[in-house]
């Protein structure tokens, strides 16, 4: 009877033992997850890792394992009439329990913050010196634009890191109040430059044969400054293509200035790897603002 008694306090410490083990180790499972997250924000959001840092992902998929196995090994421990806290029933076996679970749970912490952490300061400076090679190609496409007499401004100079790349844009009539006539040039953060996007100002009130006349000459000259710029092009069609296509020219004169007119690769095709977008863009009558107007677009960029 003593011994049924005794037993049976036994046998509800050992489940209460057993409980708490898998507690704290679903516990350090979840901690470890919600570190993960943050982290794994911070290196999408902050540090703009693309793709995400596979080493990471590795030792938390390793550590979250780990913690699944401990947890498992307990519950199979007592399952099979074992005991996992038979070394705290002193009140010092109870203290170096907690300091080693506090330990235990620190130490995978850091193991994970240390690993980001390192990749962290790495992307800084991969950052840093992304930031340098775009910020000296806008330079130069800067001073270009300001030598031809254009009215220059862009990103420059770069204040936060964007992944998705820098621009620099030239007014070519900014002085006589058209906002229209420009051309912009994108950069990657490698310093190349990947798009290049000209639009020239439609007078409404002219033919449509003069504000072809006078789109192309704007063209010429954008240009001109463009195909000479001593920095990286990704592809040569970017900067040596310069002509509005014939079959835009032709829609173009064939409809009206308050018609838009859209046209994709599919239509103009490609040269020298820049694939060429041509559009009209323009208001009906009715909703017709002067302070916007109506301009024609020439876009070369390489991804299609």
């Amino acid at each position: 009877m003593t011994t049924h008694a005794k037993a049976q306090p036994d046998a509800r410490k050992d489940a209460l033992d057993a409980l708490g083990s898998s507690g704290y180790g679903l516990c350090i499972v979840l901690l470890l997850s919600g570190e993960f997250l943050i982290l794994s924000m911070l290196d999408e959001l902050v540090f703009h890792s693309q793709p995400p840092y596979l080493p990471g992902w590795i030792l938390w998929i390793v550590l979250e394992v780990v913690m699944t196995v401990l947890i498992c090994r307990v519950i199979w421990i007592v399952r099979h009439g074992g005991r996992v806290g038979a070394f705290q029933e002193s009140a010092a076996g109870r203290a170096r329990a907690r300091k080693t679970r506090i330990v235990f749970a620190v130490g995978l912490s850091a193991v994970l913050i240390a690993a980001y952490g390192v990749h962290f300061v790495d992307r800084k400076q991969v950052m840093a010196g992304e930031k340098e090679r775009a910020a000296a190609t806008l330079s130069a496409i800067e001073t270009a634009f300001e030598d031809a007499g254009f009215y220059a401004y862009g990103d420059l100079p770069i204040a936060v890191y964007d992944p998705a790349g820098y621009s620099m844009n030239g007014a070519l009539y900014m002085d006589e109040g058209d906002q229209n006539t420009q051309v912009r040039v994108n950069v990657d953060n490698e310093g190349v430059v990947t798009e290049v996007i000209y639009d020239m100002d439609v007078d409404p009130a002219l033919p449509l044969e003069e504000n072809l006349v006078r789109a192309e000459a704007s063209l010429d000259a954008m240009h001109e400054v463009v195909s000479n710029l001593d920095v990286p092009f990704e592809q040569p069609g970017l900067a040596s293509y310069g002509a509005l296509p014939e079959p835009f020219c032709q829609a173009f004169l064939a409809g009206s200035p308050y018609e838009e007119i859209i046209m994709h690769p599919s239509d103009l095709g490609s040269s020298e790897g820049a694939y060429i977008h041509a559009a009209f863009w323009t208001f009906s009558e009715e909703d017709w603002i002067d302070n916007l107007g109506a301009s024609i677009q020439l876009q070369l960029e390489c991804d299609g």
